[in-house]
């Protein structure tokens, strides 16, 4: 089940629905493409969400990416 608003501490901010989507698709599996399919937005939107959280949250990678928000207490 998705979380839909979480607020995380000192750096964490307020992780929107949009971005809850697409961390919990992320999780898995999804490429770029489906997710913005599913999402009715363009691949390179979806793209330019994953790169902003990969900063934020300072990652990587998508595996990275899951681990940290599930290492927080997000449910994805």
């Amino acid at each position: 089940m998705l979380s839909w608003i979480s607020i995380w501490t000192s750096k964490w901010r307020i992780v929107t629905l949009v971005l809850t989507k697409i961390l919990h698709y992320v999780a898995e599996g999804m490429r770029n493409r489906e997710i913005a399919e599913r999402l009715f937005n363009s691949e390179e939107t979806i793209k330019k969400h994953i790169y902003h959280m990969f900063q934020k949250l300072e990652v990587k990678n998508r595996i990275s990416l899951v681990a940290k928000v599930k290492e927080k207490g997000f449910v994805v």
